[in-house]
């Protein structure tokens, strides 16, 4: 288990997108007609190589709830005021580049106890063009520090906190929970650093503010290295499934006023946490 560089397996006629990060499905799977075993094997994938594309989806958005309450336990985001007739399905919308808050590197719903698992994101609306979303390997980002340092984050905890961006009802608190800086995958074993948009985390547990910015500031810089990014061009039909275990995600807002409609699900992971590290 925890540090295991490797070579994730492949399945159901998956295609490597890049080297490390994203697969796409060759093999003509339908998600309106899935059987509970494919599903179970393109979650798999996901979670081995952080995010799988599936083309020329027909499932329309109203499905989505089935969809998620196979994949798990269907969950909300805290603190956003659901927008569509279906539940927990969320419309995402071109509000705009000074209010799009998913252009900056993210994990859905970091500030829950329960984190977002696995994502699903299904195209509406495009642009001409634009409006990428790109992905990152975090099992990479954590691999890629040396021993001393994967050794100095043992233990270390830090603050997720929502504040002021979420479209909150009145009088609610800013969502907040507490969660290790690594963490372990419970499918792969493997760790992940675990960190989110630098606006969205308060300090590292025991640590002051300066101290944790400094630490915090390195870990999101590192993290987003472009040898283990994937960039998503969309195609009408096209359906994505992420694992936000190991992996941050970012929107491209280069699209200006035009018109961009996704829907999306997510379900509720398990509490966050890393095994013990033994002598290593």
């Amino acid at each position: 288990m925890g540090n295991q560089t490797e070579t994730p397996g492949l399945d159901l006629g998956a295609r490597p997108l890049t080297g490390s990060t994203a697969v796409d499905i060759t093999s003509g799977i339908d998600l309106a007609e899935i059987s509970d075993g494919d599903l179970e094997r393109l979650k798999r994938l996901a979670s081995q190589w952080c995010v799988v594309v599936l083309r020329n989806q027909k499932q329309p958005p109203s499905q989505l709830s089935g969809l998620g309450a196979r994949i798990g336990t269907v969950s909300y985001t805290p603190g956003l005021i659901q927008n569509t007739d279906w539940p927990n399905v969320y419309k995402l919308v071109n509000y705009g580049k000074k209010r799009a808050i998913t252009e900056k590197w993210h994990t859905d719903g970091a500030f829950s106890e329960r984190p977002a698992a696995y994502s699903v994101l299904m195209a509406d609306t495009l642009p001409l063009a634009g409006g990428d979303t790109i992905f990152v390997n975090q099992y990479a980002a954590y691999d890629a520090l040396s021993p001393a340092f994967r050794k100095l984050l043992q233990g270390l905890h830090a603050e997720h906190v929502w504040k002021g961006v979420a479209h909150l009802r009145d009088g609610e608190p800013d969502p907040m929970a507490i969660h290790p800086l690594v963490r372990t995958h419970p499918l792969t074993g493997r760790r992940a650093l675990y960190i989110n948009v630098l606006s969205a985390m308060g300090n590292i547990v025991g640590m002051d503010e300066a101290e944790s910015r400094a630490l915090l500031t390195f870990l999101h810089d590192h993290s987003i290295a472009i040898d283990r990014t994937y960039r998503h061009r969309w195609l009408p039909g096209d359906v994505l499934l992420w694992d936000n275990r190991c992996s941050l995600h970012a929107a491209a807002h280069d699209f200006g006023d035009e018109e961009r409609i996704m829907y999306r699900i997510v379900t509720e992971g398990e509490r966050p946490y890393d095994e013990p590290y033994g002598d290593a």
